[in-house]
This record gives structure tokens, C-alpha cells and sequence, in this order.
């Protein structure tokens, strides 16, 4: 991209004047580095993956050379690479490219005729799969589709949508019958996603579903830095399977790209707490036998651990069990670890995961599931779930993400929204004031909460020299932006371990090629992953304020170009027939 405003510094043998010029320069920048020693820059110099100056131009100019590939931010805004902390990448990747995804389509009356279309393109014998990601109030009808609707739409061909993981619905032909890629990394990577922690899930058994991103990581193809858990899938069998795993590998193994970072998101099956805010809560049955081996044959091995608890009545319990093993010195030991979700944490709880040296990782399926929530356990309850701000007041190691696919989307802007206003992708407001963060907050836990979770807060989180460069040039500026346009921001380029990973508008074409979505008939390939819409400023008196703007930027460009001798100093004369006098 052909730019101005800097240029090779020729040192001895033809270099950089440090012997090391750079691989690539973003200049003209708006750099947010979230460094309290150097909160903000313009320009960032790259080299073998790492961060090697941060600064203005006359900083990285000493490391431009001949083969440096020189980058114009125009001006854009530039933040640390997100980190999602709870995001099942290796499950959701898994059928990323055989499903038809309603993330972000605004109407039910769309996403039926997405189903339609798609229904003429499936072949028979396979099944259309819309699991995840949506809830029946980001459509403008406020309902679900109705199984009637479904099979009018696609009367041949089996389909199954699920609803968050509270309903299933079905058509005609799906009661009747009763490849991961890099494409799903590279749809994180066009919202700025560098890294993402693996909570593992059920029906994700490791190695064989492993298998596809150990090659990708194998051949230096990753684009998404991977901190992957694992997960007992065998009810039974749980104890035999950790003790399986702590004898063969070790939390930490693996590289800048794809590490082990500890087990869970479930340890026993019998104490997951799995929520359906549309149902009462469930009552969990005696667990603590089995549970408690577990965790005691993680902490004896150097095991960190997380663990799905929605629920305060489930938190107190496995806190129980903690406080028992803290007496034989297991906690707080050093090890990592935290709980999931924690919507309905108490305040009392909290002060017992810090006291044992635990942290919290929270979600935005609020977005998704707030209205359900709500109406069950009262808007009180809904205004502390969770409680974030309560969590930071404990000065907890907090961690954000979506827990996408399934339940959220993998937008991570939608999880932004929600932590910095509270209200539901319906536009519902839950929560007060007072349980909301700041943007700078709630970026913090987008990006160094999850490094903190694997323990790379040194390394990712922070834009600074000789840490990972990992960074994303948005669309809009996240800090300048209406509360309700920060679900429209996306990034216009992405940049992981010093790769361009994604490059779209002005940047289009700088990225990796990607080989086609396959297969052909695939729902991905046609109507593509995140539907995106306007943002609602773009609309109406701001569409004129934008225009006002472009005018004014026109006339003050024709000006520069005039001042150079490239225009006349003043513009031609119009004329119009119609109204000539």
C-alpha cells in the first residue's frame, strides 16, 4: 500500500540503521497500547512476531529498510488483540462451515429466506444446522420460527435451529430422518481475535477433534493463538481421564500458538449446573465424593482448572470442597484457576474465591438470555448478573469472553456492548449503573484478562517492545463510537504474531489467501458468517452530519493538492442550464 510520511533510513551495507530493519510499519496510527507508562502512539515497528519500537513516526523510522512493508493506519484506531477467555474455537470450528449461521441477522423474515435459499442448495442426505449464536430478540418479530415455517421453507430437507440451550425446533423432514478450517479462525480474525481460550465442551474428545488444529499449529497456519482445556467427556470415567492426562502432559506445553493450559470447563459431570434461565434451576444431586478427587489430583499435579457454575448455590458448594483441600495446603497453591459464568455469584462467594486464590470468567450470555432471565428471578436479580464491577471492587482476576457457539455469538463487540451498557442485543437494560465498566475496563478484560488466564500477561494484552505483535486497526473507534454502534465495529486489519491474518476495505488483498469455503453447497461459502448491519448512527441526521463531513474533507484535500500546484487555485465554474440567468 503505497504511503507517505516515511521512509528507509539506509544504514551501513544498505540496512536499518540498527543492522535489524523491520518487517512491517503501521504508521498514522491511533494506538491504544493499555501501558500506563505509554498509554498512547502513533506508529509500531515488527519483526519476528514480536513488538520491536512503539512510538511516532521518528521512532520506527531508524527500522524501516528496502523490504519493510509500510502500512497507512489513516488515522484509525488501533487496540491490543482480543483475547475471548471462554470460547469453544476447536468445537466451533469443528461444523463452522456446515452451518447456517443467524448471528446478527436482524429479522425473522430474513433468516427464513436464508433457510429457503439454503435448501435449495444442500444436497440430500445432509441436514441444515442453525446452532448458535442468535436469540429470538435481536429479530424484529421478537419470536422464534415455528416448525410450520421451517418446513415451509425447506420442505424437503432436514433442518434443526437451536435456540440457545433451552429449545430445539424441527421441521417435517428432520423428524422424519430423526472440516475444520482456517475459515473459522479467519471469521474470529475479521473481528480483531488473536488469541482465544478453549473451554472444550461437550461431544470434543481428545486427541482425535484436536487433530485438524495440531496440524494448522504444526505447519505455522494458526492465525488464532489457542490455550485449550480439556474436558472429560465420559461420565464414569472423569478420574480416570485426568489421571490419564496429568501422566502424559503438562499445563504449559506447547508453544505461542497452541498450549495445554489446564482442565474443564467440567471436571465431574455430575457437578455442572448447566443453565436454562427459561426453566428453574436445577437441583443437583451429591456430587462432592467424586469431585473432590478430582480436584485434589489436579492440584497434586500442578493442574490448573476451570468450571462451569452458573449458579451462587453451586459456587458455595465446590468452595466447600476448596476450603477442605486448603487444608492440606492445596489452595491456594499457584495454581490457575476460575470459575465460568458466575451470573448469580454472591458477594459472600467472592470473598472466598479471592481468599482462595481464584478467579472468575465471565460472558455476555446475558445479551442473549437477559429478557428469559429476567422474567424468571426479577430485575434485581438481573442487574447483578453477574456482577462484574462487584467482581473488580474484590479486585479479582477478571477474564471476558462469549462462550460462543452455541449459546453466543462469537462477535466479540456484542460481548462489549453488553459489558459497557448493560442492555441485550433486543435493547433491553438490565443492569444499573452501577454494575457497568468503562470502555478501557472492559477492553482490559477482553484482552489482558485472558492472558491472564494462561499466564502470557507478559507476552499478549499489552502493545509494547518484544511482546507478541498482536494488534487489530478497527473500522470505528471504539472510544469515540455511540454506546450502540460498538456492535458494528469490526476490524479493518488484523495482525497476529506480526502476520497480516485479515485485511478488508482500504487493507483488502494485504492478508493470507485462503483456499474456497468447501463444500460448495456449503452456508458459509454463500451467505457468509456474521451478518452485518449499519450501526444505527449511520442513519438519518448522522448519514447528513457524514456527509457534511466528506464535503468539508473534499474542499480541504482539493486545497492541499491546490497548494502543490496539482489543481487550480480556485474550482471551475459550474454552469446549469436550468438555471441559468
Amino acid at each position: 500500500m503505497p504511503v507517505g510520511g516515511i521512509t528507509a533510513v539506509p544504514g551501513p551495507s544498505g540496512r536499518a540503521r540498527n543492522g535489524k530493519a523491520a518487517e512491517l510499519v503501521l504508521r498514522n496510527a491511533h494506538i491504544h497500547t493499555q501501558d500506563p507508562s505509554r498509554p498512547a502512539a502513533t506508529a509500531i515497528a515488527l519483526r519476528g512476531g514480536r513488538i520491536t519500537a512503539l512510538g511516532d513516526d521518528g521512532d520506527v523510522a531508524r527500522l524501516v529498510g528496502p523490504a519493510t512493508r509500510v502500512v497507512d493506519a489513516l488515522g484509525r484506531r488501533v487496540v491490543p488483540g482480543l483475547n475471548d477467555s471462554h470460547l469453544h474455537v476447536i468445537r466451533g470450528g469443528l461444523n463452522y462451515v456446515l452451518e447456517l449461521r443467524w448471528d446478527g441477522v436482524p429479522s425473522l423474515r430474513q433468516a427464513l429466506a436464508m433457510l429457503r435459499e439454503q435448501a435449495g442448495r444442500t444436497p440430500r442426505g445432509q441436514w441444515i444446522r442453525v446452532v448458535g449464536g442468535w436469540t429470538a430478540e435481536q429479530f424484529a418479530e421478537r419470536r422464534m420460527p415455528t416448525a410450520a415455517e421451517l418446513t415451509a421453507a425447506a420442505p424437503d430437507t432436514p433442518v434443526f435451529v437451536l435456540h440457545l440451550y433451552q429449545s430445539a425446533v424441527l421441521n417435517r423432514a428432520a423428524v422424519r430422518a430423526a472440516g475444520f478450517t482456517r475459515h473459522f479462525l479467519r471469521e474470529l480474525n475479521r473481528f480483531g481475535l488473536t488469541s482465544a481460550v478453549d473451554a472444550a465442551g461437550g461431544f470434543q474428545s481428545f486427541p482425535e477433534n484436536y487433530a485438524t488444529v495440531t496440524e494448522l499449529a504444526r505447519a505455522g497456519e494458526l492465525s488464532v493463538r489457542i490455550g485449550y482445556h480439556l474436558f472429560p467427556q465420559t461420565a464414569g470415567q472423569e478420574l480416570a481421564d485426568l489421571a490419564r492426562w496429568t501422566e502424559t502432559v503438562r499445563p504449559g506445553d506447547g508453544d505461542a500458538w497452541l498450549r495445554l493450559n489446564g482442565a474443564g470447563e467440567n471436571l465431574t459431570w455430575a457437578a455442572a449446573d448447566f443453565e436454562n434461565f427459561s426453566e428453574p434451576r436445577p437441583e443437583l444431586g451429591s456430587y462432592e465424593g467424586e469431585f473432590e478427587k478430582a480436584v485434589r489430583l489436579l492440584m497434586e499435579n500442578g493442574w490448573g482448572f476451570r468450571l462451569h457454575a452458573t449458579y451462587d448455590e453451586t459456587i458455595g458448594r465446590d468452595l466447600a470442597v476448596f476450603e477442605k483441600l486448603a487444608a492440606d495446603g492445596l489452595f491456594p497453591a499457584g495454581n490457575r484457576w476460575l470459575f465460568d459464568h458466575a451470573e448469580t455469584v454472591s458477594a459472600g462467594n467472592l470473598e472466598r474465591i479471592v481468599a482462595l486464590g481464584g478467579g472468575i470468567s465471565v460472558q455476555n450470555r446475558m445479551s442473549f438470555q437477559g429478557t428469559a432471565f429476567a422474567q424468571r428471578y426479577g430485575s434485581a436479580a438481573a442487574a447483578l448478573a453477574p456482577p462484574v464491577a462487584d467482581m473488580l471492587r474484590h479486585d479479582l482476576p477478571v477474564a471476558a469472553g462469549t462462550d460462543a457457539t452455541r449459546v453466543s455469538s462469537y462477535n466479540p463487540w456484542v460481548a462489549l456492548h453488553w459489558l459497557v451498557t448493560g442492555r441485550t442485543v433486543g435493547g433491553a437494560a438490565l443492569r444499573p449503573a452501577g454494575q457497568l465498566v468503562s470502555r478501557e475496563q472492559a477492553l482490559e478484560l477482553y484482552t489482558l484478562g485472558g492472558a491472564r488466564v494462561t499466564g502470557e500477561e507478559e507476552h499478549k494484552g499489552v502493545l509494547g517492545e518484544d511482546r507478541f505483535a498482536d494488534f487489530a486497526v478497527l473500522s470505528h473507534d471504539y472510544f469515540a463510537v455511540a454506546a450502540d454502534d460498538i456492535p458494528h465495529i469490526e476490524s479493518l486489519l488484523t495482525v497476529a504474531g506480526g502476520r497480516i491474518v485479515y485485511a478488508a476495505g482500504e487493507y483488502e488483498g494485504l492478508d493470507e489467501a485462503l483456499p474456497p469455503v468447501g463444500p460448495g453447497w456449503s452456508p458459509v461459502a454463500h451467505f457468509g458468517g456474521y451478518q452485518a448491519t449499519p450501526p444505527p448512527s449511520a442513519s438519518g441526521a448522522r448519514q447528513a452530519d457524514l456527509l457534511a463531513e466528506a464535503v468539508a474533507a473534499s474542499e480541504q484535500h482539493r486545497r492541499w493538492r491546490a497548494a502543490r500546484g496539482f489543481a487550480p487555485e480556485e474550482p471551475p465554474a459550474v454552469f446549469d442550464p436550468c438555471f441559468g440567468l
